[in-house]
């Protein structure tokens, strides 16, 4: 069997919060070129199958665009279907 990693992200005007599910650990980095620079160094190590970003009005646009350059496969995904298919 084979593991797969996914990233989950939750983005806001100035940072971006990351996870690795079944971790508890939070990483915190800026919304910033730097930060998405920092973010896709450390997601190197990892090789996400999935990164999944919060759609926020915009903010998650660059981060989205930095990481899918850097080739990882990026999704973004509307916080309040996530939020229902939970409930469900």
């Amino acid at each position: 069997m084979t593991s797969q990693t996914f990233i989950g992200i939750d983005v806001s005007k100035r940072s971006l919060e990351v996870c690795c599910h079944g971790d508890v650990e939070v990483h915190k980095f800026t919304n910033t070129s730097d930060g998405f620079a920092r973010l896709a160094a450390d997601l190197r190590e990892l090789r996400p199958d999935l990164i999944a970003l919060e759609a926020t009005g915009g903010y998650e646009r660059q981060a989205a665009s930095h990481l899918s350059q850097a080739g990882f496969q990026v999704a973004v995904v509307n916080p309040t279907r996530v939020r229902r298919f939970a409930q469900g």
